[in-house]
């Protein structure tokens, strides 16, 4: 190889590598800001009705005993969910997780809640149904890893209710026949428990 081909070719080497470091440096800073961001969204969650909701329901709603699980959720069955999470750095919002602190060994009539508690096979791995349940939604469509991070936490007949991982907002997805967003949202949990639990 002649000496200015040979040059060249380091040259070039050389530029592809430091390209290689600075595309892995911009996902390193992106992954960076948006677990800045969502760390930011969970410790200024605004939902200031949620207690008084969670209390009313807890008296005057429908609710009735998990049976097969009669204890509540403890902060440490959520920090081994997150660490199983899709994307590492994960936390679930704090208005879900105070909803099944609270409530979380009672089933709503007509609305399908997973628990932590629960537990189905996954590849041959016993995984919490919440877990198993926000996976399933992201494989069919639910979106997820984008400005629009929305976490699947119950079932109410054909469609998925998700919260936005960031805003926590609350919103409809119909899955049947195909996965499409609703357009109304509800501005946090509490807004959507009190008309879908409590207005009826």
């Amino acid at each position: 190889m002649k000496p200015f081909k040979f040059f060249l070719f380091i040259s070039l080497l050389f530029s592809l590598i430091f390209s290689m470091h600075a595309a892995q440096d911009d996902r390193d800073l992106v992954n960076t800001l948006a677990d800045l961001k969502l760390s930011c969204m969970h410790t200024a969650s605004d939902d200031p009705d949620l207690e008084t909701i969670l209390r009313q329901l807890k008296e005057y709603t429908p609710f009735f005993p998990n049976e097969s699980f009669p204890d509540l959720p403890t902060e440490e069955d959520f920090r081994q969910l997150e660490s199983t999470l899709l994307r590492p750095g994960w936390q679930l919002p704090s208005s879900l997780k105070t909803y099944h602190l609270t409530l979380g060994n009672l089933e709503p009539f007509g609305i399908s809640f997973p628990t932590i508690h629960r537990r189905v096979e996954e590849n041959g791995k016993i995984i919490s149904d919440l877990l198993y349940f926000i996976r399933e939604g992201h494989e069919r469509g639910v979106p997820y890893n984008t400005e629009e991070t929305w976490i699947p936490f119950c079932e109410d007949g054909a469609e998925y209710v998700c919260m936005n991982l960031y805003t926590e907002r609350v919103c409809y997805f119909s899955f049947i026949p195909r996965l499409k967003k609703d357009k109304s949202e509800y501005d946090n949990l509490s807004s959507w428990l009190k008309e879908r639990l409590l207005s009826k």
